[in-house]
């Protein structure tokens, strides 16, 4: 869930990271989307133990959040508007499978 919990408190009972051993994280790896123009501002989230994020020129991504690298990836035929902020999960239902969606900045919602 978005921010831990329904409140969006933000906060995790995760303890392996703590501020004894902080000073000694590295980064793990780093991803380009390649795109240029407008700043990445987009919330990632994590399924099933795949990364998914929407992209500055409103595309989807997803990543093996261990390794870094592209599952795949969704480009947008149509990227007009602001930026994307970021994407949503429905774990779907007897009839349809689960989906990534999100909203493009002229007003569309598409599911992946």
């Amino acid at each position: 869930m978005y921010g831990h919990d329904a409140g969006g408190t933000r906060y995790s009972p995760l303890k392996q990271i703590n501020t004894a051993n902080v000073s000694r994280l590295q980064r793990a790896w780093t991803y380009h989307t390649g795109e240029k123009g407008r700043s990445l501002e987009s919330t990632p989230i994590c399924v099933n133990d795949t990364l998914y994020f929407s992209t500055q020129n409103q595309n989807v991504v997803a990543l093996d959040p261990v390794t870094g690298k592209e599952v795949w990836k969704f480009a947008n035929p149509n990227p007009r508007g602001s930026e994307s902020r970021g994407v949503a999960y429905w774990a779907g239902d007897k009839q349809t499978p689960p989906r990534i969606l999100f909203g493009t900045g002229n007003g569309q919602l598409i599911e992946l």
